[in-house]
């Protein structure tokens, strides 16, 4: 399959800044819907790890001493594998938007340190500022890796058996701890 040949597209220069306010429209639209999605991954997919760890945590004297057959674990160990097989597709998808949330800004700035916008827009340069980006990224990142090594220990400390020794009988881990 060939690509058929494309005549460049020649802008008068008098009209070049139409073009470029119309891109730049675009960006703030394109850096708004990211910033949306990466919001709406943080305000669903966090939340609904942190229930599937309590709910676990809450059913784990009813799991303990249900042996899973394809793995062999004890079942009280199978709500936190599932929540850190959860967030990870969550992570990704956060980091993926956040990423191209950054690109949508940089291309956002590029045109407003043109030199047909160079002090007519402003508002992304403003706004934006590469240490609280590097921050944001790296607070993010932890959140994610503290919430994994938390459903990971939780599920070795289950699947080892070394549950039992804390879960009482009707009460679970949330009851001893209350």
């Amino acid at each position: 399959m060939t690509v058929p040949d494309i005549e460049p597209v020649t802008i008068p220069e008098g009209e070049r800044w139409k073009v470029q306010l119309e891109d730049w429209k675009m960006a703030k639209e394109r850096i708004n819907q990211f910033d949306q999605t990466v919001v709406r991954i943080r305000t669903t997919g966090i939340p609904i790890i942190l229930v599937i760890i309590g709910v676990g945590l809450t059913i784990a004297d009813r799991l303990t001493g249900v042996v899973v057959p394809v793995i062999s674990c004890n079942g009280a160990a199978l709500p936190f594998l599932f929540a850190a097989c959860y967030i990870l597709p969550v992570a990704l998808l956060d980091l993926v938007h956040y990423h191209m949330l950054l690109l949508a800004v940089e291309h956002a700035k590029s045109i407003e340190e043109s030199e047909s916008f160079q002090g007519l827009l402003g508002l992304t340069n403003r706004l934006t500022s590469k240490n609280l980006n590097v921050i944001h990224f790296l607070a993010t990142l932890l959140i994610y890796i503290l919430l994994f090594a938390l459903t990971l220990a939780l599920a070795f400390f289950f699947w080892t058996g070394a549950g039992p020794t804390l879960v009482q009988s009707g009460s679970g881990i949330i009851g001893n701890i209350l």
